[in-house]
């Protein structure tokens, strides 16, 4: 059994809900809170940034992103990462937390 692919960015141990590749560079993880730094880095430099979800593409538990929350519900990670401020409060405060999608594993 492989270990799962970490988020890369600093400071953060999380597992990673999608790859990524920078141009000339080696694939990368990255979890669903940095997704949308990622992204938004990507478009600062107007560079290309390709993102594909962890998971099976067809896994109706986390909706192919490979995460599900650790709320009682265990919904799709995705749900959580798309929310804006203040309704993402539970994720800021870490009530709710991604972790691995047991449908995929």
């Amino acid at each position: 059994m492989t270990a799962p692919m970490m988020c890369n960015q600093e400071g953060c141990d999380a597992a990673a809900s999608h790859r990524f590749t920078w141009p000339g560079r080696d694939e990368a993880g990255v979890c669903a809170p940095h997704v949308d730094k990622l992204r938004a880095v990507a478009r600062a430099m107007s560079l290309h940034l390709q993102l594909l979800p962890i998971g099976g593409p067809g896994c109706a538990r986390c909706d192919g992103c490979g995460l599900v929350a650790d709320s009682d519900d265990g919904e799709p990670w995705t749900a959580w990462a798309e929310l804006e401020p203040p309704s993402n409060l539970a994720v800021q405060i870490g009530s709710v937390n991604p972790i691995p999608c047991p449908g995929c594993a």
